[in-house]
């Protein structure tokens, strides 16, 4: 053997070699906030006993303000629904189980400041749906065309406030009563096809259905 090779030692490492990766340098991201990303959010107490959301005064989103309620008969509490509708300043309040019927003339749930629609159960005293729209600075009409019957306790409406978030130029809202004894697929067929027919005019436009 040579005296070259004679002296070199032969190293055996338990080490699992198919488990080896190349160390590669790590560069940290120098990550940084972007703050046209961030929105403030406010504790409730700033918001407490004030007529105007704190937030929508520094961020105006233009987020209409709405009112969604079940009442179960409208017409005896109307002074505290009028009360609290407009302390609030809502533009739109929808209500529910409003137990209206044709004798009820519209002039007795009137509030002032507000347009009321209102879609009445017609074999009993119960159920019912309304709505008050802001008539300041708003755009609204009945959309009866999406009504296929009278069995379904649905008010349909489109509004155009004067001022909505970008990109959007008008709201589909749909009021809906559905009560237990009513055929859940039913209303949920109608509501799909009302939905879609709602999109063929104004395509882009937020649905919303309470």
């Amino acid at each position: 053997m040579d005296n070259r090779t004679r002296n070199v030692h032969n190293v055996i490492s338990s080490r699992n070699h198919s488990k080896i990766t190349s160390h590669r340098p790590f560069h940290k991201r120098n990550r940084t906030r972007n703050n046209n990303n961030l929105i403030k959010i406010y504790p409730n107490k700033n918001l407490h006993n004030t007529g105007v959301n704190a937030f929508s005064q520094n961020n105006p989103s233009h987020v209409p303000k709405v009112m969604v309620t079940n009442v179960r008969s409208l017409v005896p509490k109307l002074d505290e629904v009028q009360e609290f509708l407009i302390r609030n300043d809502f533009n739109f309040a929808f209500i529910t189980e409003t137990c209206l019927k044709e004798s009820i003339a519209e002039s007795i749930i009137n509030i002032p400041g507000y347009t009321v629609f209102r879609t009445d159960r017609k074999n009993d005293d119960h159920g019912g749906v309304c709505a008050y729209i802001r008539t300041e600075k708003c755009n609204y009409r009945r959309m009866d065309e999406l009504n296929c019957c009278e069995n379904h306790e649905i008010l349909w409406l489109y509004l155009r406030p004067d001022r909505l978030p970008r990109g959007f130029s008008c709201i589909i809202s749909g009021l809906v009563y559905h009560p237990p004894s009513g055929n859940a697929s039913l209303i949920c067929d109608h509501l799909t096809i009302c939905s879609t027919h709602s999109q063929w005019p104004n395509p882009n436009t937020p649905t919303v259905v309470y």
